[in-house]
């Protein structure tokens, strides 16, 4: 039988007649009909012909790959008749049609096959050549058509270099008729990438609801303090434990600073590009979502409970692992290596980014990248087997619209009930600001009062911003004769609004406080100054009432 002469740009092997159908021949219909090699070879490897009975050749752009056959079947005697350093020089002189993938030439492999009953790895193996670094590479193979087994001097035994599909071709039942007819796969059409852009408009978006409301001034580089990322949605385990399961999506929608934003935007559109064009958009989407729950469980499962997780990272590892599987769906083979190898280099700086923060620095969340990257290979593993070659899309669609459905609404209740429980974060964040700034309770003075006027100005000292060592100083200095001083210490104290409503919400703190200075200001006969230092505390009694502290001192309307 006849096969077409393989196609080149820089060279076309020569055509070859292929004998009566052997198993030799049935293998090398095979190869050319499912993996893109035919019959013959270049000018530069002539001499292979005679010494072969058969010789395939796939040259793609990329590599290059040459196939010598042996048919022990129609002669058992039969051996290849050129040696190691012949195949070496041959495939030093077919370098030249290796492609590129970067700035790395890829070298020319050359295997040869001993195919038949009783096949022998070992009268071959003397042809092997592999060496590191080397522009040519010879695997020798033994085909046992008795036995249905390959095994060959190829590394990992072959597993990545098509033994499993020699040995199914071996066991299979032979293919007849239409059976060689293979559908062209159909491409998937043209689509802009709305939802990748969409996506990343949305992580802009929060980061800059991230600079709005944060709890505490940001850092360098816009970085939002813990507090922020814990109020805002970050992983927090405590905080799932008690029910906050929508904490497992919003972390992925937070970023840790501007750079942690910039880096996932490049890797999340380079991924969602190739995947909203050859998956689709609901797809796309709601691998988005798979992923970053997978990320999110297992960093909820493997993180420290003080960590607070936060990134797209887990999501954008679950794209770029699935991007990656689905290039395989793509017939030409150069155009799938360069897609491979852009993807893959975009797997080392989706590392870098702060995807985790930890006390006063952050490092990156392991655990959240490779539990994206699992649920995202996984997924696009599956849809790769069950996606036939007509079809332009995988499968399942309405299962992928009802997930990425699923995971929006989930993201816009989290987002709901963060709002709802923001103000609440916030004054927790309040309160553990002024713990550092507040007397232990062990140091306030027991109501004696010459111990209070003893221990007032030590008390000012190491927490002047307690509004109750104010006011035992401003005792302190009264009995001292010093009013100003003392007026001074009483304004100060009342000058700390955010500590007094927050720290002394009852109000008695603020209206001693002002009971206080006005009654100082009575003594200097200063009542219009008395009258407004007492007036916010006025209507703080019991139903409005004038409390009991400002009665006797009539400033109060």
């Amino acid at each position: 039988m006849s096969f077409e002469t393989a196609a080149s740009d820089a060279a076309a092997p020569a055509a070859v007649e292929l004998a009566a159908e052997s198993t030799a021949v049935y293998l090398a219909r095979r190869m050319c009909a499912d993996r893109g090699f035919a019959p013959g070879t270049f000018p530069e490897a002539q001499a292979l012909l005679p010494a072969a009975d058969l010789v395939l050749t796939k040259a793609n752009g990329v590599g290059v790959e040459i196939v010598c056959i042996l048919d022990r079947d129609a002669d058992p005697a039969r051996q290849l008749g050129v040696d190691r350093d012949a195949l070496i020089a041959i495939g030093e002189a077919c370098a030249p049609h290796a492609g590129k993938v970067g700035s790395t030439k890829m070298p020319v492999a050359i295997h040869v096959w001993e195919v038949g009953r009783g096949a022998d790895l070992d009268r071959v193996r003397a042809l092997a050549a592999r060496r590191l670094g080397s522009r040519v590479m010879v695997h020798a193979w033994a085909l046992d058509t008795a036995s249905g087994s390959v095994t060959t001097t190829a590394a990992l035994k072959g597993r990545f270099m098509g033994r499993p599909y020699l040995e199914r071709a071996l066991r299979e039942p032979r293919r007849t008729g239409d059976a060689w007819e293979r559908p062209e796969p159909a491409l998937p059409p043209e689509r802009r990438p709305i939802v990748t852009g969409g996506l990343i408009a949305v992580l802009v978006a929060c980061f800059v609801l991230e600079q709005v409301f944060a709890v505490r001034p940001a850092g360098e580089l816009l970085a939002p303090d813990l507090w922020t990322l814990h109020a805002l949605g970050g992983l927090f385990r405590p905080a799932i434990d008690d029910g906050e399961w929508y904490r497992l999506l919003t972390a992925a929608f937070l970023h840790g600073d501007l750079v942690h934003l910039l880096l996932n935007g490049i890797a999340l559109a380079m991924a969602g590009v190739v995947l909203e064009g050859l998956f689709g958009r609901a797809w796309l989407l709601a691998l988005f979502f798979l992923g970053a729950l997978g990320g999110a469980a297992l960093s909820y499962l493997l993180n420290d409970a003080n960590v607070i997780s936060v990134g797209a990272s887990g999501a954008i590892m679950g794209l770029l692992a699935a991007a990656l599987v689905s290039t395989f769906r793509l017939p030409d083979e150069g155009q799938r290596v360069d897609m491979q190898m852009a993807l893959a280099r975009i797997l080392i700086p989706s590392l870098i980014p702060l995807a985790m923060h930890r006390g006063e620095g952050g490092s990156i969340d392991y655990a959240a990248h490779v539990g994206g990257a699992l649920v995202g290979g996984v997924v696009g593993v599956l849809l790769l087997r069950t996606w036939r070659l007509t079809d332009p899309v995988p499968r399942f669609r309405a299962a992928a619209a009802l997930v990425a459905l699923a995971g929006t609404g989930a993201a816009i209740a989290g987002a709901v009930l963060i709002a709802r429980d923001y103000h609440g974060y916030v004054e927790s964040s309040v309160v553990a600001s002024y713990q550092d700034v507040l007397m232990p309770d062990e140091s306030i003075p027991d109501g004696d009062h010459d111990d209070l006027i003893q221990r007032a100005e030590t008390l000012v000292a190491q927490f002047p911003r307690d509004p109750r060592a104010q006011l035992f100083n401003a005792v302190r200095l009264e009995r001292k004769g010093d009013l100003a001083g003392a007026e001074r210490a009483l304004r100060t104290g009342l000058a700390e609004r955010d500590l007094l409503a927050t720290m002394f919400s009852s109000g008695a703190l603020e209206t001693g406080l002002r009971a206080s200075l006005a009654e100082l200001l009575l003594h200097q006969d200063r009542r219009p100054e008395a009258v407004e230092a007492a007036a916010p505390s006025c209507n703080s009694g019991p139903g409005g009432t004038v409390p009991e502290a400002l009665q006797s001192l009539n400033v109060c309307p």
